[in-house]
């Protein structure tokens, strides 16, 4: 057995002759550890990235020979490329602070996708080269809309108990500050 928890959950790539598990276990951001099949148990894993405190790792998975990491920091989604041992190669180039859903694509291949949407753009798809880290853009629906007529503004604060806050302003470019202005407020939390 690879992995088992009632507190925590992971998820488990094969690729080669290794397991690269992502999980929460004693990592609230999640961490990634790399086994060999040979020996699975949980105390021959190694940890090849570490968990970080200002980044949640959302997916892991192996596109062409790499390692692949969707990341949340900020309040915006990131990709990273690493080397199968944890290194940092590089990081995808996104058109603004946006959203990424579903990256997809095959381990042994050199070519994978992701949808990536944000305040102004709607779901567009993306081609990326795990090796290089380029994109293009690969499919988008046309959209009667002028983004580069607003900005997003990102800011951040404490809250009462010291928790740093992130949260970003969307407002016309035309906006000029400081002035009091009706606004709508939108948040989650835990």
């Amino acid at each position: 057995t690879l992995f088992v928890s009632t507190m925590a959950s992971a998820s488990v790539t094969a690729w080669g002759d290794k397991f690269y598990i992502a999980t929460n276990e004693n990592a609230p951001h999640e961490q990634v550890f790399e086994a060999e099949s040979e020996h699975p148990e949980r105390r021959s894993w190694k940890v090849i990235v570490p968990e970080r405190k200002d980044t949640g790792i959302e997916t892991a998975q192996v596109l062409g020979n790499r390692l692949v990491l969707q990341v949340l920091n900020n309040v915006s989604s990131h990709i990273e490329i690493r080397s199968l041992s944890g290194e940092l190669l590089t990081q995808i180039k996104l058109p603004e602070r946006g959203t990424i859903q579903d990256i997809t694509g095959r381990e042994d291949e050199e070519a994978g996708y992701f949808e990536f949407e944000s305040f102004f753009f709607p779901p567009r798809i993306y081609r990326f080269s795990p090796a290089t880290g380029k994109t293009i853009l690969w499919a988008k629906n046309p959209v009667p809309f002028d983004p580069s007529l607003y900005q997003i503004e990102p800011v951040s604060f404490r809250s009462k108990d010291e928790t740093p806050i992130s949260m970003v302003i969307l407002h016309r470019k035309t906006v000029r500050k400081p002035m009091p202005r009706p606004f709508l407020l939108l948040g989650y939390g835990g």
